[in-house]
């Protein structure tokens, strides 16, 4: 999979979120096009309907369950993309934190155990 492919494959499977990014009106459609800056669209994207939603929504366990699928694959490029681009930005808040360590699995979840580590981000105990 190609860092281009990711980005399809993240519209096919969160098509609420590809909705979103369709009817963005500041980003470019080459923005909309380039594989960093969709998948930190994505990131912000969980930190607004997380907190808002339960984490059974099947947009929200969709997109865990993309993330997780992501961490899982052979290519560094792949892994990098999804970390990022989108796991970083849920260490924002208690919620998406709270949400990813719920929903997120294997090396994904490894991922972004490291990504707190890195930061030095407070948890609070989410």
């Amino acid at each position: 999979m190609t860092l281009e492919d990711a980005v399809g494959a993240l519209r096919q499977e969160v098509p609420e979120f590809a909705a979103s990014l369709d009817a963005d009106k500041i980003l470019g459609a080459e923005d909309k096009s380039d594989p960093y800056i969709v998948f930190g669209e994505f990131g912000s994207f969980l930190r607004r309907i997380v907190p808002q939603r339960s984490l059974e929504d099947s947009t929200i366990v969709a997109s865990f369950r993309f993330l997780t699928a992501l961490g899982e694959s052979d290519d560094p490029g792949i892994r990098d993309l999804a970390s990022a681009g989108t796991l970083e930005l849920l260490l924002d808040t208690p919620e998406t934190i709270r949400a990813a360590r719920q929903l997120l699995y294997g090396h994904a979840l490894d991922a972004f155990e490291e990504l707190i580590r890195l930061w030095g981000v407070d948890t609070g105990h989410p």
